[in-house]
């Protein structure tokens, strides 16, 4: 195969998926930029239209997008970055196949439970590898936190317990959640709690409308290129599983999961039992004693200890490396 471009990044993001594929791209496109100016990249993928705005308004200039269609150029190297709707264990396979067509390599990011592997992939990325994989096994694989998609601008600052609640409710085909969630937090907190709730770009505007009218006292969020200054600023951060959750853990902070799906519950599961996070269990079964936990600052104190072993550099860097890696290009501006 010839190849006349470097890298094709195949995502997708509306509702039912939520924006993290598509942010956590952009993400590493822009890091591999800085490592590599000179790299031809692409992104397709099928988006929504609020996906499509999001993705023209924050993308590089340099990088060419696709919706819905490959681009008729060859490519070096393939990086599928998408599930299933409720599915994290599935690879993809009629994507992957296409999109190998027009790459001599593809690798994927998969965090899945159990995981048959495709013959089309030679490289997974895994920062929660509890993954029973069967299929292709023979794969480069790049397992491990230090893998979580994170970019280097989440520096860690001091612990601060200023009463500063961050919540980031990510999508859902059904997106109920942040109603549920404000909600329970404007019942059960006292008015000297200041509560941030970002909402998915795929959030509905008449929606967003009525929780700013129905709760005054939250403050809502949308399409933000960056979460950074908010996550620092606040005291604990509450988040649907995803790349805020990491985010969030890279920048050691006390982190309270909250769910629409059974996946994300496994995961949230896992990380409470390994110190990292507090599982507050699904949307429609949160209970008001849970977001008590959000005052405790002896549980938070405990939970940042913990994270501060484990989560010591953002994974960005290395997942571009790996990227470069697989290129094998220089690393040069």
């Amino acid at each position: 195969m010839s190849n006349n471009a470097d890298l094709i990044y195949y995502c997708d993001s509306y509702p039912a998926v939520g924006n993290g594929h598509l942010k956590r791209g952009l993400d590493i496109i822009k890091q591999l930029l800085k490592m590599n100016s000179q790299i031809k990249i692409s992104i397709t993928g099928h988006f929504s239209d609020s996906a499509w705005q999001f993705l023209n308004q924050f993308k590089p200039e340099a990088v060419d997008v696709f919706r819905d269609e490959l681009p008729p150029n060859e490519f070096k190297l393939g990086f599928l970055d998408t599930i299933k709707p409720g599915d994290a264990s599935t690879i993809p396979a009629e994507k992957g196949r296409k999109l190998k067509n027009i790459c001599s390599r593809l690798i994927t990011i998969n965090t899945g439970i159990s995981t048959f592997i495709p013959d089309f992939v030679d490289g997974i990325i895994n920062y929660i590898p509890v993954t029973k994989y069967t299929g292709n096994t023979e794969v480069n694989k790049y397992f491990g936190v230090k893998y979580a998609p994170v970019g280097p601008e989440f520096v860690p600052p001091e612990p601060v317990f200023n009463k500063h609640i961050l919540c980031i409710v990510g999508g859902n085909k059904n997106q109920y959640g942040p109603k549920i969630l404000a909600s329970t937090l404007a019942a059960n907190l006292q008015n000297n709690y200041q509560i941030d709730m970002i909402l998915s770009p795929h959030f509905p505007a008449q929606d967003k409308k009525f929780l700013q009218a129905k709760f005054p006292t939250i403050n809502f969020h949308q399409n933000l290129e960056t979460v950074v200054d908010l996550m620092r600023n606040s005291q604990c951060v509450v988040t649907t599983y995803g790349n805020a959750t990491w985010e969030a853990l890279t920048m050691h902070k006390p982190v309270f999961i909250v769910s629409y799906l059974d996946f994300q519950k496994y995961f949230a599961n896992y990380l409470e039992e390994q110190g990292y996070a507090v599982d507050l269990g699904f949307f429609k079964t949160l209970e008001n004693e849970e977001l008590a936990l959000l005052t405790n600052e002896k549980l938070q104190k405990k939970q940042i200890k913990r994270i501060q072993q484990v989560f010591k550099t953002p994974g960005i860097v290395n997942i571009a490396k790996i990227i470069l890696k697989e290129l094998n290009v220089s690393q040069k501006r």
